[in-house]
């Protein structure tokens, strides 16, 4: 009976991490963005920008109660 309850917390403590490490990978691609096609390719940089804010929120989502 603890071992569920052992896991669910698992979860709760690493999804904030998991989802800062999606952050810092996301911004990681958006700065590439920007190194290759220079600071005018807002659509472009978009997409990492996108992928940051996602896991974020994800991580975030499954951590608050």
């Amino acid at each position: 009976m603890l071992l569920p309850l052992v896991i669910l917390s698992t979860i709760v403590t690493i999804s904030p991490l998991l989802g800062l490490l999606g952050t810092v990978r996301g911004m990681i691609i958006a700065f590439n963005v920007i190194g290759v096609a220079g600071v005018g390719e807002a659509g472009a940089l978009a997409g990492g920008i996108a992928e940051a804010l996602y896991t974020t929120a994800f991580g975030l989502s499954i951590a608050i109660p």
